[in-house]
């Protein structure tokens, strides 16, 4: 095959196959079956050496799952269609927004869409006015939104909290050593200037932000308080090295500042990857309400900070083993650390009303009850969960997540961590920080092995291949979430799915699970060999039946 071909059959293949369950809109999965097949039919042995990486890309095989035994009968799937290299040289998770416009022309974008759909609020006021914001670290990025987190006294303008467990876009790298921030103007400073919030872990190069609709020349607009959804991308100096950046670069206060780039999104551009804000902030579909969430709405708050309960304390005893408390984090002085308070959130979100809109995963968990079941169970819950705890309540709402039926649902216990690795792990960030050591490792990777499932890091043990496909899959592909993009082609409503369809939805199934195309995103979940192969056979009965229609 002629290289330049190649190429643009590569290149049309790919992105089609990126966008087909998270990328773009007007891509048909049969016109990505049939230019993987041209593509496999090809002679490529005119092929240049400089052109094998991009060969490796789409030609050898993914590994098959190691067969399961012990299965009702079904079909066996056939052998998948050849995507990635031996090499495993692929796009990652990680790789999100590698075809994403960026910087000044992606932003130039977002503004334009802004100011067309008459949207109003402090994002638009700092990066869509005549002189666009300096941002070169975490504090630049508050600043120009208008939160200042070293305010002092009751009545700031800017509050925060933080949490060592979450639910979100970064629920497996968020936990005590490593937590969650979120900054948010006040009740006053929301009404008075526009609601204004922002999410932030170290390890993503990314800030989430939320901002409600305020226009200071009409205060009477009915469109006030209504949420748009941002993630800013930011780069750093090692993104431009050969080594890329390492653990020390991502999860030390590195990651702060020191920006040599940055790039600003709109859901509006986010709704077709696994980056999606909707999916959960906006369940009831287009044109619907979007809510900020908080599914621990309610007093004792599990798995946030807070220094005059029992959890929260815990929790900061755990942080306080990493992290010294003259060292910021997500630019919070460290010595006002200890200042978290989850119930101003509360009071935000209920001044607001977001706890009203139906469906949205707003105070959804019981957290006094869930705590009081826990603790007389298992006595030295929360402060230690050796043993882990049981609640009944808890119970019942992670069944309606496993039905489908919900968002993901936050772990039972306060503590989310192995009490020995996260020690482990925080001697070595302090080594690494006083620089007794040159590499870090991945502090993040120090969950409880044996409670992922009820961390939702993975489906529950013993579904039957439709049984995964429900909880693994409804929250980003069911019918009431936005029909108009490619995501959508896939759904746990297997019946309007065409086998083309169901075909490719197999093949993605099989990925290395770094991959990323691979369903479900492991970002989010993660299905072990059997279950991949449940789920496939699953699907192979599907498509057996629609065979035979």
């Amino acid at each position: 095959m002629n290289k330049n071909i190649f190429y643009q059959v590569f290149f049309s293949v790919f992105i089609a196959l990126c966008l087909s369950a998270c990328g773009g809109e007007g891509f048909d999965l049969n016109d990505i079956q049939s230019s993987i097949e041209n593509i496999q039919n090809s002679n490529l042995s005119d092929s240049s050496p400089n052109s094998s990486d991009l060969y490796d890309l789409i030609l050898n095989p993914i590994p098959e799952p190691e067969p399961i035994s012990n299965l009702p009968p079904t079909p066996e799937a056939p052998q998948q269609q050849p995507i990635v290299s031996a090499e495993q040289k692929y796009l990652t998770q990680e790789d999100v927004l590698h075809n994403a416009k960026r910087g000044a022309e992606q932003l130039n974008i977002m503004c334009q869409r802004m100011t067309q759909s008459g949207v109003k609020n402090r994002v638009t006021q700092a990066f869509c006015s005549a002189v666009t914001p300096d941002i070169n670290s975490i504090r630049d990025l508050q600043l120009a939104l208008g939160l200042n987190v070293d305010e002092n006294g009751r009545n700031r303008s800017t509050q925060f909290t933080l949490t060592g467990h979450s639910s979100s876009l970064v629920m497996k790298f968020t936990n005590a050593i490593n937590p969650r921030a979120i900054i948010f103007s006040s009740i006053n400073s929301s009404r008075n200037n526009g609601l204004v919030a922002m999410g932030f872990v170290r390890g993503e190069q990314f800030a989430e932000i939320i901002a409600g609709h305020f226009d200071p020349d009409n205060p009477n607009d009915p469109r006030t308080n209504e949420l748009e959804f941002y993630l800013l991308n930011f780069e750093q100096t090692c993104n431009s090295s050969p080594e890329h950046c390492s653990m020390g670069h991502l999860l030390s206060d590195a990651v702060e500042r020191n920006w040599t780039s940055w790039s600003m999104y709109h859901e509006e551009d986010l709704k077709n990857t696994v980056l999606d804000c909707r999916q959960c902030h906006q369940p009831n579909g287009t044109g619907t309400a979007k809510a900020m969430l908080m599914q621990e709405l309610v007093n004792p708050w599990n798995h946030f900070f807070r220094a005059n309960r029992d959890g929260g304390r815990a929790l900061l005893d755990d942080y306080a083993k990493a992290h010294d408390a003259s060292e910021p984090y997500a630019g919070i002085a460290g010595n006002r650390i200890r200042n978290s308070d989850p119930e101003d959130l509360e009071d935000l979100i209920r001044a607001f009303g977001f706890n009203q809109i139906p469906n949205v995963a707003v105070g959804t968990f019981n957290s006094r009850r869930i705590e009081n079941e826990i603790v007389s169970a298992t006595p030295a819950q929360p402060a230690s969960n050796a043993v882990s705890g049981t609640s009944a309540t808890w119970q019942q709402l992670y069944e309606r997540n496993v039905r489908g039926e919900t968002i993901q649902v936050p772990y039972h216990d306060v503590k989310i961590t192995n009490s020995s690795e996260l020690d482990a792990m925080a001697t070595t960030y302090r080594a690494y920080m006083q620089g007794s050591i040159t590499d870090m490792p991945d502090i993040r990777d120090i969950f409880k092995e044996s409670d992922l499932r009820n961390m939702g890091f993975k489906v529950q043990a013993g579904l039957d291949g439709r049984g995964i496909l429900i909880q693994a899959c409804t929250q980003c592909h069911n019918d009431t979430l936005d029909q108009t993009i490619s995501r959508a082609n896939f759904s746990v409503n297997i019946d309007r799915m065409s086998v083309s369809e169901l075909k490719i939805a197999q093949q993605r199934i099989q990925m290395p699970e770094d991959h990323l195309l691979v369903m479900p995103p492991s970002r989010f979940r993660v299905l072990d060999a059997n279950e991949r192969q449940r789920l496939v056979n699953y699907l192979e009965t599907i498509i057996q039946q629609k065979s035979l229609q």
